[in-house]
């Protein structure tokens, strides 16, 4: 069993979602702080003029809340906003109809927390490229203060015999926990291929929210 974990991010990379393609079970970690001006409640996409994000604005919190106590503020129109701006940037793209009613059918529901729009959001991107993945949420379990120690607790809930972690897992994993454990740690080195992006005649541009590769490439994981 390979786990692999994550912060809630609105729309991710993809090299989040080759992370949970590599795994079999992905931890959400919901319980972690919540990073302004990071990827929680944004993300980009990429128009005619560049990248450009795409923003849920969120009610203002403490600066250590947590990610699954951040709720979303209603306060202005944003779902108009985001979905305007989809219509916008790629109502010609190949696989618009399917990608937007994806996205529609989740902003409709107005969820109140950041957390759970985000894992909406990733449910059913995965459902669209057919990735049937066991996913919890880390609240669920006993915090550890120690990075490394919360990590393999997790991974031992799970029942897990390997850790798929991020490449900035270099910088804090305790690599010997985890042989301690028995628990293999492997660490992601992630670049994004380039695939066609139809509002670019330049230069790819990579690491766009996996929105843009979906409306170009439709469910195809090929190049992910």
């Amino acid at each position: 069993m390979i786990v692999t974990a994550h912060q809630p991010v609105f729309l991710p990379y993809l090299g989040v979602v080759r992370k949970i393609i590599d795994s079999d079970c992905l931890v959400y970690l919901d319980d972690v702080q919540y990073v302004r001006r990071g990827y929680m409640n944004r993300n980009k996409i990429l128009t005619v003029d560049g990248p450009k994000w795409l923003t849920v604005p969120v009610k203002k919190c403490p600066r250590d809340t947590p990610i699954l106590k951040v709720p979303i503020s209603y306060d202005v129109d944003w779902i108009n906003t985001i979905e305007g701006t989809l219509l916008h940037v790629y109502g010609n793209a190949p696989y618009f109809d399917a990608v937007f009613d994806l996205v529609h059918g989740v902003l409709l529901q107005k969820p109140q927390w950041l957390w759970e729009l985000n894992t909406m959001l990733l449910e059913v991107v995965l459902n669209y490229f057919a990735l049937d993945r066991v996913i919890v949420r880390g609240s669920m379990y006993d915090t550890v203060d120690d990075p490394t120690l919360r990590i393999v607790s997790l991974v031992e809930e799970q029942k897990g015999t390997i850790y798929l972690s991020g490449a900035n897992g270099r910088k804090y994993m305790d690599s010997a926990v985890f042989e301690d454990r028995n628990i293999g740690l492997v660490f992601q080195d992630y670049t994004c291929l380039p695939y066609r992006q139809f509002n670019n005649e330049g230069e790819f541009v990579p690491y766009m929210s996996v929105l843009d590769y979906m409306m170009n490439m439709g469910n195809d994981i090929s190049l992910i």
